[in-house]
């Protein structure tokens, strides 16, 4: 199974750039991200990567959190274990259900602490 990375990227709406920073702040911002493309360039790495964002927030984004994970493990050469859909229907609603479960702890924290957790050698 692929491990999930996070805070991998730094992801900024670009309304809340204009909505947000003052035209000083807006100045500093272009003049970083700049500097980062010159120094990718000179290091022989494109300027930039294009990537689909999907906020947390929208009811698919378990879906395509599932879809880019089942890619990467192909490109790993991973086999891909699918849990039968009605254990993993009854799971995630056990998980949302849950009393002590925190609101902002996704199911994509849920499943990578259960499986570092059963993956744990002590």
């Amino acid at each position: 199974m692929v491990d999930i990375k996070r805070n991998t990227h730094i992801v900024i709406k670009r309304d809340d750039v204009t909505k947000y920073l003052s035209e000083e702040e807006r100045d500093t911002l272009d003049k970083i991200v700049y500097e980062i493309k010159v120094r990718r360039v000179a290091n022989l790495i494109p300027p930039h990567n294009e990537y689909i964002v999907c906020n947390w927030n929208e009811p698919y984004a378990q879906k395509v959190l599932d879809v880019i994970l089942e890619g990467e493990e192909l490109k790993s050469g991973t086999i891909f274990i699918d849990v039968e859909k009605e254990a993993w229907e009854s799971i995630k609603q056990a998980v949302a259900e849950s009393p002590w479960i925190p609101e902002d702890y996704y199911m994509n924290d849920w499943v990578a602490d259960i499986r570092s957790f059963l993956l744990k050698k002590d």
